[in-house]
């Protein structure tokens, strides 16, 4: 008998049981060590974005990608300081190497090689867009400036009639 059907009440299917081993792997791999060592020899130092901060310099990165500089910080920091009007970005630890998927038991293995053994030459610090485009390039089988069109497309589709109508004039279309 499978975990989802012996115990139904807390894995609704076979989908929802391996979402819930990918994400128990997933936060195994935020406290993994080579991540945690591979993001201190890679930090640097930045001027502080929080304007009402006490230290005029932190720690930083700068994107392997788009060279943008780029944190590490809770979500709700970032909230906190882009509401006194400062934009951050923040960064990811990017595999090289996909984990790729996890929907079955002969997947488990792989998936766990491919996310945990890692050394620093398979792991690159890129922003949190630049990490988005990746991951929808990969997805979509198509290529990095591909994808952030594709999501440029998206992101446009869902804006309302009256945003798409500003955008298609300030740019001349």
């Amino acid at each position: 008998m499978t975990p989802w059907e012996q115990l139904p009440i807390v894995w609704k299917s076979e989908s929802s049981y391996w979402s819930w081993v990918r994400g128990g792997l997933r936060s195994v791999w935020m406290k993994h060590p080579v991540k945690l060592a591979f993001m201190a020899e890679k930090s640097i130092s930045l001027p502080n974005p929080n304007p009402n901060g006490r230290k005029p310099f932190v720690k930083g990165y700068r994107c392997e990608r788009c060279n943008c500089e780029c944190f590490s910080m809770p979500a709700k920091d970032v909230k906190r300081i882009e509401k006194l009007g400062v934009k951050i970005k923040t960064v990811q630890v990017n595999h090289r190497k996909m984990a790729g998927s996890l929907k079955s038991k002969e997947d488990l293995g792989s998936f766990a090689a491919n996310l945990l053994f890692v050394s620093f030459d398979d792991l690159e610090i890129i922003c949190t867009e630049c990490h988005g485009y990746e991951t929808h390039s990969q997805r979509y089988g198509m290529t990095i400036e591909e994808a952030r069109y594709d999501k440029k497309a998206i992101e446009i589709e869902k804006l309302k009639t009256d945003a798409v109508k500003d955008f298609i004039s300030k740019n001349g279309l």
